[in-house]
């Protein structure tokens, strides 16, 4: 059974069925700001750029507005390391900022290849950094020294505690793809990101829970949540709305950046109820 309301959250089984997160799921909880590219600092502040308006907003988790820092050229996306210093990528330059938006450097991240390494999509762990780019995939430490690059050109990048990294691309003949590498660079596993009630997908975001599950925000008004492996398990649908980034808060927080109109929306994890077991009284286990 399906239930259709203004959000429709499905939850998908491995054999294809799908059942209704009547009682859990991702929940919507509220929109706020002016939509782009999100990160999420320590403390659970939301940082968003606005490459629009050339800056970055910052927001409380409950979606008040704190300060901004404006005077950007061609800001692209934006991620927080675990010491909360802000990385802003603008086409071939990295910036570097402390939480108040203070300078700490930065760094040409175009390698000699001009307008074929154009950034797209940046994050930072553990003194690395990757930039997926038009044309492949770069590593630098977090002083901006090269070491590496991969083949194929991605919109967004996503790295692991294991050094891996996570990246998806909107530019395979309409059909997205995900892929996984090592911290060597060897393909671990991909997948498209087209499901079969679709003719084309555009995803261009991307985010990881701790679960190892990926989450894709696609242009079709959609969150795709896969499996490490890359099979479905959950799916959050909007109408009348352009997703264009996705930002986890823990395993239970979830930003959606969105065009058409500029917004953030907030989502919130609520146990799904499954298999009720009576010891004397029922009692309801939750996944």
């Amino acid at each position: 059974m399906i239930r259709v309301s203004t959000l429709l959250i499905l939850a998908y089984l491995a054999s294809g069925t799908g059942t209704a997160a009547v009682d859990g799921g991702w929940q919507f909880a509220f929109e706020f700001g002016e939509g782009g590219e999100i990160a999420v600092d320590s403390h659970g502040d939301v940082y968003v750029l606005n490459a629009g308006r050339n800056r970055v907003q910052v927001f409380t988790a409950d979606g008040e507005y704190q300060r901004e820092k404006t005077g950007f050229d061609d800001p692209y996306c934006i991620a927080i390391d675990e010491n909360d210093v802000i990385y802003i990528l603008q086409e071939c330059r990295v910036l570097r900022y402390d939480i108040d938006f203070q300078p700490l450097g930065g760094w040409d991240s175009c390698i000699g290849q001009g307008d074929l390494q154009l950034g797209r999509g940046i994050d930072v762990q553990n003194g690395i950094v990757y930039i997926a780019t038009v044309n492949n995939l770069l590593k630098f430490t977090a002083g901006g020294e090269y070491l590496d690059q991969f083949p194929s050109g991605w919109s967004d990048a996503n790295l692991v505690s294991d050094g891996s990294v996570w990246v998806v691309s909107s530019e395979m003949s309409d059909v997205g793809l995900v892929r996984h590498y090592s911290p060597d660079g060897e393909v671990l596993t991909e997948w498209t990101t087209i499901l079969p009630d679709e003719q084309v997908s555009f995803p261009r975001g991307l985010a990881l829970d701790s679960d190892g599950r990926v989450f894709v925000a696609d242009q079709g008004a959609r969150v795709k949540i896969f499996s490490s492996n890359g099979a479905l398990d959950d799916l959050i649908q909007w109408q009348l709305r352009v997703f264009t980034s996705v930002e986890l808060d823990g395993d239970s927080t979830l930003y959606v950046g969105t065009g058409f109109p500029d917004r953030v929306m907030k989502f919130h994890y609520k146990p799904v109820a499954v298999d009720p077991v009576t010891w004397g009284k029922v009692k309801t286990r939750y996944r």
